[in-house]
């Protein structure tokens, strides 16, 4: 299979528990670490999914933080972020 179409470019990221202002900056750090890692492989996704099934609440500054990491990742990247 050619590793630059079909599902081998989707990256799902699935957090859980409570995301809040104390983690929140760890999360985004450890996803752009990740991203970058993949880039970095030559594995670039064309997409990356936040899967937030698992999250069990978010606080407002968390949430505007994660919304700021969607830009960076789009500019930076030119990487597609869906939450």
């Amino acid at each position: 299979l050619d590793k630059m179409k079909g599902r081998q470019r989707i990256y799902v990221i699935q957090m859980q528990g409570h995301i809040f202002f104390g983690n929140v900056t760890t999360m985004t750090d450890e996803i752009k670490r990740k991203l970058k890692e993949k880039c970095n492989a030559d594995d670039k996704p064309i997409v990356v999914i936040l899967d937030f099934s698992r999250v069990l609440g978010i606080d407002s500054s968390a949430a505007q933080t994660i919304a700021k990491l969607k830009d960076s990742i789009l500019t930076n990247y030119g990487i597609e972020l869906v939450l």
